[in-house]
């Protein structure tokens, strides 16, 4: 048996979020993939992570990896919470929340105020609806609601922030698109997504 310090372990940890050496030559997109993403629900601490890591970068390179160069994607992942990924490692973490089977109690549907049927509805509605041109949340909404006919679907896709998406994101057909003034807008995930990385 090996036995191993805690400054060891330590030190391991550390070495592979990339804290303890910073490598010039890095590249983004690949520290993002190594370190499986940065937590995104705040920009500028994404951008704060990053620069930990690679203390060269310019504030403005995650922007232009995200919206212009497209190789990285901004999406609920991991705790249902934001992140910012490799664009090539989505297909993975859909994989991965697949195999996890998803079983919502009826408190779930009481307090979103719909119905199962409507949850479904509005999982359709986000794949059909969405292209790789920005939608705002409202437009999403009210697309949503006129593909199924049921207008109250946009009003509970306004309701709360996010929650109702959230399911879409993990099925890989969601992801945030470049802002529109104050907007946020969204896009269909497969338009922001890198071919998968092959690996050896």
């Amino acid at each position: 048996m090996v036995r191993l310090s805690w400054d060891q372990v330590n030190a391991w940890r550390l070495s592979r979020h990339h804290l303890f050496e910073q490598d010039r030559q890095a590249d983004v997109p690949d520290i993002v993939s190594r370190i499986c993403g940065l937590q995104g629900q705040v920009m500028s601490g994404a951008e704060l992570a990053l620069w930990a890591r690679l203390p060269q970068v310019e504030p403005s390179t995650l922007e232009r990896l995200l919206w212009e160069e497209r190789a990285l994607i901004k999406t609920w992942v991991m705790r249902g919470t934001l992140h910012i990924l490799h664009g090539g490692d989505l297909p993975l973490y859909v994989a991965a929340r697949q195999a996890h089977e998803i079983r919502r109690p009826p408190s779930y549907y009481t307090y979103h105020g719909l119905t199962a049927e409507e949850s479904d509805a509005i999982l359709h509605g986000v794949r059909t609806t969405l292209t790789e041109i920005g939608m705002t949340r409202e437009e999403l909404a009210e697309a949503v609601a006129g593909e199924s006919g049921n207008p109250h679907l946009a009003e509970v896709l306004l309701s709360g922030w996010g929650a109702l998406l959230k399911p879409s994101a993990f099925r890989g057909d969601i992801c945030f698109g470049p802002d529109r003034g104050q907007n946020v807008t969204f896009v269909q995930a497969q338009s922001r997504c890198l071919p998968e990385k092959q690996t050896a």
